[in-house]
């Protein structure tokens, strides 16, 4: 979530003197549902691609350290990112709980 954020803070709202970043996480079923999302200008698809960052590369050792999946993409709206992940919520001695 860390980084998500950083990236957020870094990027989204370049153009913009204020923005909106929303969390939402949800556990049901022994699963753990986050949602980060933001009102910035979104991804651009005419920068350098996504995956080679090193704030996704992040992203994607640290969500497989949990077993977990994840997602990014443009709000339909145009203006932000969404960002999904999910994994299986362990028990207390697990260390990520």
């Amino acid at each position: 979530m860390n980084e998500v954020l950083v990236n957020a803070y870094k990027h989204a709202f370049t153009e913009v003197d204020k923005g909106t970043i929303t969390i939402k996480m949800v556990e049901k079923n022994e699963k753990v549902f986050i949602q980060i999302s933001d009102n910035g200008k979104g991804l651009d698809e005419n920068e350098a691609p996504l995956e080679e960052s090193l704030g996704f590369t992040l992203i994607e050792t640290l969500s497989g350290q949990i077993d977990g999946t994840y997602s990014f993409k443009n709000k339909e709206s145009g203006k932000g990112t969404v960002f999904n992940l999910n994994f299986i919520s362990k028990n207390e001695g697990s260390g990520y709980r």
